[in-house]
């Protein structure tokens, strides 16, 4: 959770280019269950009624061992897990000096709450593991002191995140054999839609335990699944690729 973004560009958590001191603002949500859960309806936000909370959509999930993260406002970007938004501040504004945070279900019932004295300046308040109870400033856990890591857990760098894009997206493939995007010789409008990765780094990345998808579902890469610097891999929706000389993977169809 973060009440306090640095100044300058150092606090511009939900990079979209530019700090401010209630877009930046975070709260993050980590499912450590072992299977999806829906947060449609669901509500987040400080102590208070619950029509100033921020409200999830009816699509809104969380996937098993990952994050959502919901920004005060702003534009996100670079992000490979769910973000959201609410109206240009997380409820009345996250206060500095400390307050209650609480996770409502669709029913009412309160799933989660956080309650301390005081947040931290400059940086976010994070749990020493997922499935930890005690909170310190994220800087003390970080191995890179990073004032905060929206989206993954403070023990992984965020410099390898930065440098894996999404660098192609066909969602409609042509008709014919001009949409044989996969080169398996039968044109199919699903299982030739792609996504490709780019890793513009200087060193693999290993992609083991990584998810790629929409929030309706997730693809699971492989655990010898990895990116080599310079170079791509591409997940098809299916079919039986051929012809390519870097990694590829398929989907359920």
């Amino acid at each position: 959770m973060l009440a306090d973004p640095p100044e300058g560009l150092a606090g511009d958590a939900n990079r979209d280019g530019r700090r401010s001191s209630h877009q930046d603002e975070f709260i993050e949500l980590y499912n450590a269950g072992s299977s999806r859960v829906s947060l449609a309806g669901w509500r987040l936000g400080e102590t208070g009624p619950l029509s100033g909370y921020f409200r999830f959509p009816a699509d809104a999930v969380i996937e098993p061992g990952s994050y959502v993260v919901l920004f005060g406002g702003g534009n996100p970007s670079e992000f490979i897990i769910p973000v959201y938004t609410d109206d240009g501040t997380i409820g009345n504004g996250l206060n500095d000096s400390g307050e209650a945070i609480r996770l409502i279900n669709e029913r009412g019932d309160e799933v989660s709450f956080l309650s301390h004295p005081t947040w931290p300046n400059d940086q976010s308040l994070a749990r020493t593991a997922p499935d930890s109870s005690t909170f310190v400033p994220h800087t003390t856990i970080s191995p890179v002191e990073a004032p905060f890591s929206p989206g993954h857990a403070p023990e992984t760098s965020p410099i390898l995140t930065y440098f894996l894009i999404i660098s192609e997206v066909l969602a409609d493939p042509p008709e014919g054999p001009a949409g044989d995007a996969n080169r398996d010789g039968r044109p199919n409008p699903y299982e030739d839609e792609f996504i490709e990765l780019y890793n513009a780094g200087p060193v693999p990345i290993s992609l083991a335990g990584w998810r790629l998808g929409s929030p309706s579902g997730y693809f699971h890469f492989p655990s010898d699944a990895v990116i080599e610097p310079d170079s791509y891999i591409v997940l098809f929706g299916g079919g039986k690729p051929t012809d390519f000389t870097v990694p590829v993977y398929t989907d359920d169809g």
